[in-house]
């Protein structure tokens, strides 16, 4: 059907199957014989090209006739659509997601690390989570997007790398597509598969039904969220604005995202989802984070100074965790806040650092001259601020 259909596309756009050649760098001796570009070895992709064009379109026009037709018989279900694959084939099916918008409710995607992120390296399958979300959303709104498949257990054989997602990996892709603005989050899947091409993978129980540690994460979160689902009751908030906190009161005037906790360890990152994930650390060690603060992407040096001296007035941190993961955000800008923090406020209490991203090496470099050795990964840093926050207490 899509090849007759593209004959079609290709007589109205070429007029003449000698047109059609000449632009291909074919030898069809009529449209009818027309095919998209094979296997075959080119030096001319004009065939190609055009076939991911035609495909745009035609894509679209057939998922929007699919959605009329369910329609008909079905005006109360939400219509969902999930493409797979996202950011590694993208380019190659020439999907139009933002022209889905006008027939669909949501829109979701799948997230497998091990199978669908060839582009990136282990260390960038976060900022890879991220993207794909950042994709989807853009793609949709104002409707809800959703991560409709997130990989939840172990790869063996059949995506395109063997990997066994840790605890910490679910954490950071769930909260990183938590604050992205994921409306859900569904992982794949519950249940060990015994049999077939996916047998033995993907899954959160094991094949003794038990729990294994990437579904306690998941559960952990969703506990998180659910303690603190305020931010579900907006006919609610601002009600009692009276009795804010006043180091709250002193964020809101600074524009920092920051949120009071009950610990003693000052918790600072650039993105929600990461600084989720980095409280979630510091508990795993055995600490109690004192606060969420969020300094936002792209943030600069003076951003960095100010959230520090937020942390300087809680008389009750005992110790301060920088995470941060660089994409807009430079390590050179943050570097420099951190520097510039510890000479005009004389901080008394410790300080870890984990920097990776944009800029890393000149941040860790000044870091260094500073007489501050970033920690190499998030978990060392929380250990290490719970060990260093728990002998100055």
């Amino acid at each position: 059907m899509a090849v007759a259909a593209f004959r079609v596309w290709a007589g109205k756009e070429y007029g003449t199957i000698e047109k059609v050649n000449a632009r291909w760098g074919t030898s069809f001796s009529r449209l009818e014989e027309i095919k998209p570009a094979g296997d075959e070895q080119s030096w001319n992709h004009n065939r190609e090209l055009d076939w991911r064009t035609f495909w745009e379109s035609f894509q679209t026009e057939q998922l929007r006739w699919l959605a009329d037709q369910v329609r008909a018989v079905d005006s109360t279900h939400p219509l969902h659509l999930n493409p797979a694959g996202i950011t590694g084939n993208l380019a190659d099916v020439s999907d139009n997601l933002p022209a889905w918008r006008g027939f669909l409710d949501t829109l979701g995607c799948s997230i497998h690390p091990a199978w669908h992120f060839g582009l990136f390296d282990r260390d960038r399958y976060a900022l890879a989570v991220s993207y794909t979300n950042d994709l989807v959303r853009g793609s949709i709104e104002p409707k809800p997007y959703w991560v409709t498949e997130l990989q939840g257990g172990n790869n063996i054989y059949s995506g395109t790398v063997p990997m066994e997602p840790t605890g910490d990996d679910i954490a950071q892709w769930t909260w990183t597509s938590v604050a992205s603005g994921a409306n859900r989050v569904i992982y794949w899947l519950l249940n060990a598969r015994r049999e077939g091409v996916e047998a033995g993978e993907w899954s959160l129980l094991d094949f003794a039904q038990q729990p294994s540690e990437r579904l306690k994460t998941a559960s952990r979160i969703a506990k998180v969220i659910d303690d603190n689902s305020a931010f579900r009751h907006k006919d609610l908030q601002g009600a009692d604005e009276g009795q804010d906190d006043p180091l709250e009161a002193e964020a809101r005037r600074r524009r920092l995202t920051y949120v009071r906790l009950d610990g003693w360890i000052g918790v600072i990152g650039n993105g929600a989802g990461l600084v989720m994930n980095t409280l979630d650390l510091v508990a795993r060690e055995g600490g109690r984070a004192a606060n969420f603060l969020d300094i936002g992407g792209g943030a600069k040096a003076e951003v960095v100074h100010n959230a520090l001296e937020l942390l300087a007035m809680d008389q009750r941190v005992s110790g301060i965790l920088i995470n941060i993961f660089g994409g807009i955000t430079r390590g050179d800008e943050v570097a420099r806040g951190i520097i510039e923090a510890q000479r005009d406020l004389r901080l008394r209490v410790p300080l870890v650092v984990r920097m990776t991203g944009t800029r890393e090496e000149e941040g860790r470099r000044m870091l260094a001259e500073a007489g501050i050795a970033p920690e190499a990964s998030p978990t060392a840093a929380a250990r290490k601020i719970v060990e260093l926050a728990g002998q100055s207490r």
